[in-house]
């Protein structure tokens, strides 16, 4: 027996009749570390109660010791039934407890026997869900005789696998080697080996993720940061509108209004000729940088920015007077009037695309 100061503290049970199997397994276990898990096996076959008068000291040592560690340990319900048994007596107060939450009930066993027989939820599992489930099962199974005192035969066992186990699996099992349908042993050893067979190991003996799954995790990380880039994208849409400055209407870019910009679908298949860029015309250019580029061209001596509108202007020449309607009429005179080097060309070349660009909005 182990110094009770070198145990672990056990755990609490709660009173819930679905947590007591769990809390159970793990007592017992203490128990054991303790010493006490002879003369509790014994309280247990006994057909009769046990009573302190007909305990040896040793055994009313123990008695108590189990009654106390009980009370401390059970909660709710569990606790209520402790009250009503001698005090002391922990042979009987684990025996109350068994009474109550394993009763010896044909009806309560038949039901255990029907699970055990027909385990529905294994259909849709993939194999390696399948291997804990197929595990409690098992454990159901060793429960079932110990509380009916009923064997499960391998029979039964080797025709429930071979109905209910996952698709694949069953497949495999059925199309494989007679013997290892043979008995339960050889089913199972069949079964882990169609489990645990694709599992890559490192040379430390540990699982290794296989390729094929790393091949699919890369591609879903791929389309996630790509889902990621468009969403940070539209939200510098959202949060910078057009831009600072004046977009080419004039209107203070940047500030919050009523409706927040969004950049359109195409409708128009060509490109832009302020932006050069494909999917709209150039009345429907967003760009306020491009506008500006491309306006200063009408006006080089001013530096006007911005589209503007249209206005009749006057220009002197060596003829004279001239009037003319349009700002691309200006640029073009004082190409007239002056040596074409290199800068000129390139004006030139602008005034074609704002002609195009009027054309377009017209």
């Amino acid at each position: 027996m182990l110094d009770s100061k070198s145990i672990p503290k056990a755990d609490s049970f709660n009173g819930k009749v679905e947590d007591w199997s769990e809390w159970k397994f793990g007592f017992k276990s203490y128990i054991t570390m303790l010493g006490l898990s002879g003369m509790v096996r014994e309280a247990e076959a006994n057909p009769e109660e046990p009573e302190i008068l007909d305990m040896t000291p040793e055994a009313e040592h123990q008695a108590h010791l189990l009654y106390h560690l009980l009370v401390q340990l059970c909660k709710g319900k569990a606790r209520n039934i402790a009250r009503g048994v001698e005090e002391g007596n922990g042979f009987k107060l684990w025996r109350a407890l068994l009474r109550e939450y394993e009763p010896d009930a044909a009806g309560r066993h038949q039901g255990m026997l029907g699970g055990l027989l027909a385990p529905t939820s294994w259909a849709n599992l993939d194999k390696h869900s399948f291997e804990s489930k197929f595990v409690e099962w098992e454990q159901a199974i060793v429960e079932y005789e110990r509380q009916s005192h009923k064997r499960f035969d391998d029979d039964n066992k080797v025709a429930v696998v071979l109905k209910w186990a996952p698709a694949d699996l069953k497949h495999s099992l059925l199309s494989g080697h007679p013997g290892n349908r043979a008995n339960f042993a050889a089913l199972r050893a069949a079964l882990m080996l169609l489990i645990k067979g694709d599992i890559e190991y490192d040379a430390s003996g540990l699982p290794v993720q296989s390729p094929t799954a790393s091949r699919r995790g890369g591609h879903a990380q791929g389309r996630d940061d790509d889902a990621m880039q468009v969403d940070a994208i539209q939200q510098q849409w959202q949060q910078k509108g057009r831009g600072k400055g004046k977009d080419r209407k004039g209107h203070e870019k940047g500030k919050k209004s009523g409706k927040t910009w969004q950049p359109q679908k195409a409708t128009f298949e060509g490109n832009c000729s302020i932006c050069g860029k494909y999917g709209h015309r150039a009345q429907d250019c967003w760009d306020g940088a491009a506008w500006d580029r491309a306006s200063q061209y009408y006006n080089p001596s001013k530096g006007k920015k911005g589209r503007g509108k249209n206005k009749d202007t006057k220009d002197k020449g060596k003829k004279g007077k001239v009037k003319t309607k349009g700002k691309v009429s200006q640029v073009e005179q004082q190409q007239a009037s002056q040596p074409q080097d290199a800068s000129q060309t390139q004006q030139q070349g602008a005034v074609q695309q704002i002609r195009a660009a009027e054309a377009d909005c017209r």
